[in-house]
């Protein structure tokens, strides 16, 4: 199996603060990669520096067998905390700008918002929608431009029972046509669905790097990761 991103002794500090510190991770090309950990693990930080929001401290990120350049964003899709939508436009004018200023062109985008619950939204504009809505915008925009990695931090956060059904089909939708996806997320029922390879983030440290079988129970193996490493779970 090829991996299409790796890091190598990857780190990150903020004021002389090791927030994460010699992680080595492997994430399989065309599979669904989960990262878990408790709050403060270092898990957004990870996922801001493979989006290219943050510079690591030290270390290296390996991208399609090279290694990680500012031009890789172009193939790069992410959503990392919040949505980053322009109000006053609508769904159809924000995907135009966003595939516009990355330079791309998108063959599924019907097929992603259908997917996704938005209907007949197409024309609505951004500033009246639900905290939800803005959250499903946000995850098809990273999914936008054919991109060959998908980058997602809580993903679900925000979204209603119905939401979260959709984002499962749309990542088994995308995992099916090649994607590979990596997801940031402390909802570990979900993880159990869709997980191929998994890892456990805490203190900053790779606690646990390995393929899933979707049987294992993951919140046994999560909390018995982290009293292993002597980290108390919230």
């Amino acid at each position: 199996m090829t991996d299409i991103l790796t890091t190598k002794e990857l780190g990150k500090n903020f004021k002389n603060k090791h927030v994460l510190s010699q992680i080595n991770i492997h994430v399989p090309e065309g599979k669904i990669y989960c990262i878990m950990g408790p709050n403060g693990a270092g898990k957004s930080t990870l996922l801001k520096m493979i989006s290219g929001i943050e510079k690591p401290t030290e270390g290296d990120i390996n991208f399609k067998g090279e290694n990680w350049k500012r031009e890789d964003l172009k193939t790069i899709g992410s959503l990392i905390e919040e949505p980053g939508l322009f109000d006053n436009l609508t769904v159809e004018d924000n995907i135009k700008l966003k595939l516009k200023l990355h330079h791309v062109e998108n063959k599924d985008q019907e097929q992603i918002l259908n997917t996704l619950g938005f209907g007949d939204h197409n024309q609505e504009k951004v500033k009246g929608f639900s905290t939800g809505m803005r959250q499903r915008l946000g995850i098809a925009l990273a999914f936008m431009g054919n991109p060959d990695l998908v980058v997602l931090d809580e993903p679900t956060n925000g979204l209603d029972t119905f939401g979260i059904h959709e984002l499962r089909e749309l990542l088994m939708l995308e995992k099916k046509q090649g994607k590979t996806i990596i997801i940031a997320s402390h909802m570990l029922s979900e993880i159990q669905k869709v997980a191929d390879r998994i890892a456990i983030l805490g203190n900053g440290e790779l606690l646990l790097e390995e393929d899933y079988d979707q049987k294992t129970d993951l919140e046994d193996l999560f909390i018995s990761t982290l009293e292993k490493a002597g980290i108390k779970h919230d």
